[in-house]
């Protein structure tokens, strides 16, 4: 039964979505924050998930700065509504409000008091009353988004498999090399690894793990060398290449294949034959000697494999492998014990706990502020002139011809950087921090490659600074058929002219979502005794999309268990995943100093979702009852510009100061949005 104050602070987090859900200007500007004996509670813009009848289903954001604490916690509320409509006054009333659950990571119960706290502090007794016309329209929205995250791709890639260790050398398409500066050397730009050309000897050497493999061809046959020409050592130097930080357990002398592919594909290898093992109180078999998660059934003997969060089956190793939507899963699957070797799959199978846990990870947002005065000018940088492509279903176009997300919407323009919004009046800028962007910005489908950056929302801004916020979408982690998954399934097209810029894959490294950190990871390893071989290096830009990288550390399948628990208590791996504001050094946390403005401006209609779908910014009825006391304290109201961008310069002297950033449950971390390597001609036959 709910406890009295999580009734009220679902009473306040209605009252917040309510009041966001019409046509006039709010009563107050979001983020909202409030002090409470436990710390600050920030109180972000909330969300129409839905309505229909006399019900409203709605969500906000928090964000809970405890005393003595260094980090932000961040977290999600959900709950549902009954009204009464008006038909001839337009109106909806509100009757009643129900929970359905409240999502705080770590489940603090200081942090759950704080948030009750706050919201017994900032809802007074309110008639909360909605423009009907406001519902409607952002009803419709919601159901057009909600068609479009429909459109994620599931098709099965290629899958090989190998019963010996193996590494994939990934391509996209046919190998391109480029000169390197200063050098005869030349370097293979469509793949995240390390592979260069020596004309001398005409030899291609690939690194990885601490080795040398060369061959006579860029598709291989690679074989294990003792070393390369001095010149491709330096140039793995100083291309950012790094060994594993600790030794590998593999044997020197053990032969690793390297197995090369220029399409999605997905590899799977056995330490030797197949070893099977039973999984308790089920008819499932799993694979022992892999770290794939690839398995058996019994009863009706057919394989199932999980790629990037999606299930495949066959009924042969060698295929065809087909789609399984997870709520057609064998029940078996959600029998699999949580603590046993694979409970890590549960995340992937429909009303498992896990399952559950990671969904609503997915509405937790990570969020910074941005000071409008000092700022960074994001790193947008053409090949030749800009290049705009039409965005299929909208007026919008996307620039191809760049690794940064530039969108031309209305004649103006708009960049996402490292998950802040900055708008200019020319494709080149100079860009400033943008106060809102236009609605149609949410509607950008899975098929265009800069999709992710509908996940990221501007909640407010108040005295000088702009408040931002993402969801895992923007780092490739989706809500699709119930349960997470890794990437849209789509194969996008790379730009290919003097600078080769890659895009986002879904399938090839081995995304797996890893519950203990609640992260996507890659896998670009072998280990046969529980160190870390780590076969790939230099940079990785676009391959895995606007949320960068984040390498998961190879595991014995036999200490698999025992690996994860370590990664996940061990506080220096955990700090190298850094999360998009991290990148940012004018970005500080997202909880105010002081309380936004009054009547501050918002984002033209936007939104903040996960891919259930993102409706439109809520904005309050004008009939609605005054503030409570907490509203007092709001400053007074202030002019702002009318062209949605902060009134600042913003050229390349407003570099900012270093400021705390952000600290929420973020997924994946390092690179960015976009490769910028050069690009010529296809390797020598």
């Amino acid at each position: 039964m709910m406890s009295r104050k999580l009734f009220s602070l679902i009473v306040l987090a209605a009252a917040l979505a309510f009041s966001a859900i019409a046509g006039a200007q709010p009563t107050a500007a979001w983020p909202d924050r409030i002090d409470t004996p436990d710390g600050e509670v920030t109180f972000f813009q909330p969300q129409l998930d839905d309505f229909h009848d006399n019900q409203l289903w709605t969500r906000a954001a928090v964000a809970v700065q405890l005393n003595g604490r260094p980090d932000q916690v961040f977290g999600a509320v959900w709950f549902h509504d009954t009204v009464q409509v008006d038909p001839a006054a337009r109106t909806v009333q509100v009757l009643q409000v129900n929970v359905d659950h409240m999502r705080i990571p770590g489940d603090d119960p200081i942090a759950d008091r704080a948030v009750r706290g706050a919201a017994d502090q900032l809802f007074a007794g309110r008639d909360i009353v909605l423009n009907l016309d406001g519902v409607l329209h952002t009803l419709d929205v919601l159901h057009k988004e909600q068609a479009q995250a429909a459109a994620i791709q599931s098709s099965a890639p290629a899958i090989i498999f190998r019963d010996h260790p193996a590494v994939k050398l990934q391509y996209d398409g046919a190998p391109r090399l480029s000169p390197v500066d200063n050098s005869n050397l030349m370097r293979a730009v469509n793949t995240p690894m390390f592979v260069v050309l020596d004309p001398d000897s005409r030899t291609y050497f690939l690194k990885g793990g601490g080795r040398w493999f060369a061959a006579p061809d860029a598709m291989g046959p690679f074989q294990q060398v003792g070393d390369a020409p001095a010149a491709v050592a330096a140039l793995a130097v100083t291309s950012g290449y790094q060994d594993p930080t600790q030794p590998p357990s593999v044997d020197p002398n053990t032969p690793v294949e390297i197995v090369t592919a220029t399409e999605p594909t997905e590899l799977i290898w056995t330490n030797g034959a197949a070893q099977m093992s039973p999984i308790d109180n089920t008819n499932l078999l799993y694979v022992a000697n892999t770290d794939s998660d690839l398995f058996l059934t019994l009863n009706s003997p057919r394989y199932f494999v999980l790629l990037s969060g999606r299930w495949y089956s066959a009924a042969r190793e060698d295929g065809p492998w087909a789609f399984v939507p997870p709520d057609q899963m064998p029940g078996d699957f959600q029998r699999i014990p949580p603590d046993g070797a694979k409970g890590g799959v549960l995340v992937s199978v429909p009303g498992t706990q896990a399952a559950t846990d990671a969904l609503a990870d997915a509405y937790v947002p990570q969020t910074s502020a941005v000071d409008v005065a000092q700022f960074n000018q994001p790193p947008v940088v053409y090949d030749g002139d800009a290049v705009f492509e039409p965005i299929d279903g909208t007026d919008m176009s996307y620039a191809t011809n760049t690794g940064a997300a530039v969108v031309l919407v209305n004649g103006r323009y708009y960049c996402c950087d490292n998950a802040v919004w900055y708008v200019a009046d020319s494709a080149n800028g100079p860009w400033g921090i943008a106060t809102a962007v236009p609605a149609e910005i949410y509607t950008i489908p899975p098929s265009c490659p800069i999709y992710p950056v509908r996940f990221v929302y501007i909640y407010g801004h108040g005295p000088g600074v702009v408040y931002f916020g993402y969801l895992p979408g923007y780092t490739g982690s989706y809500v699709y058929n119930g349960v997470l998954v890794y990437g849209t399934g789509f194969h996008y097209r790379p730009w290919i002219g003097h600078t080769y810029f890659q895009r986002p894959y879904t399938y090839g490294f081995a995304a797996h979502y890893d519950w203990y950190t609640g992260r996507w990871g890659f896998d670009f390893a072998l280990a046969l005794g529980g160190g870390d071989a780590v076969i790939f290096g230099g940079p990785h830009n676009g391959w895995f999309g606007f949320g960068g990288f984040h390498a998961v550390y190879a595991r014995d399948r036999a200490h698999m268990d025992v690996a994860a628990r370590r990664f996940a208590d061990d506080r220096a791996r955990q700090g190298g995943v850094v999360g998009a504001y991290d990148r940012h050094d004018d970005a500080r946390r997202a909880a105010p100093a002081e309380r936004p403005l009054e009547n501050a401006p918002r984002q033209e209609q936007r939104s903040d979702r996960s891919d259930r779908a993102a409706p439109q910014a809520l904005q309050a009825a004008p009939n609605r009852s005054a503030r409570g006391a907490a509203g007092d304290k709001a400053a007074a109201p202030s002019a702002a510009p009318s062209d949605g961008a902060a009134n600042v310069g913003g050229d390349d002297k407003t570099r900012g100061r270093r400021g705390s950033k952000g600290n929420g449950n973020d997924v994946n971390g390092g690179g960015g949005g976009g490769g910028d390597q050069k690009a010529n001609s296809p390797p020598p036959q």
